[in-house]
């Protein structure tokens, strides 16, 4: 290599896939973006990272996320980018749980739209509550009214019932 600069591109476009590579210790520098990834992502998503922990999905969606690549160097957005994802994810619930996650915690500027009406079969507190305490959501009853969740004019999420 010539320079730095053409190292760290030989580097990244190696770890960039899962293909072999002539660069020692490729495997062992993927682990450890894979662990490091695994680990943060957790710190910035953690209702949505414990959900899938719960439903022993969360290697695989950090690899998922991991396979994407063109990742964001600040940790907390690429963590918006990964919740983001998930809010398409066939699993609704999992997509609802992520998108509540976003619409939370991104700054104004990147503040997700909320779909409309955004009905839910389960309070969405109550969800938020169990995956904290270590449940599935999916063992809550459903409610009795569905609820509906919005945006009030300040930006705050808010619940009402949908009935």
């Amino acid at each position: 290599m010539r320079d730095l600069a053409a190292y760290q591109r030989h580097v990244a476009t190696a770890l960039g896939t899962d293909e072999p590579t002539d660069l020692r210790g490729a495997d062992v520098s993927r682990w450890s973006v894979q662990q490091w990834a695994a680990a943060l992502l957790r710190n910035v998503c953690p209702l949505t990272g414990r959900l899938l922990v719960l439903r022993g999905r969360y290697g695989a969606d950090v690899d998922a996320h991991l396979a994407r690549g063109g990742r964001p160097s600040s940790l907390h957005a690429w963590g918006r980018a990964f919740l983001a994802g998930l809010a398409l994810d066939p699993d609704r619930v999992v997509a609802d749980v992520a998108l509540l996650e976003l619409a939370m915690t991104a700054p104004l500027a990147a503040r997700p739209a909320l779909p409309e009406p955004w009905v839910w079969d389960r309070d969405p507190w109550q969800v938020a509550a169990a995956i904290a305490q270590g449940h599935d959501p999916a063992e809550l009853p459903h409610a009795e009214v569905p609820v509906l969740v919005y945006r009030e004019p300040g930006g705050r999420l808010a619940t009402a019932f949908a009935g």
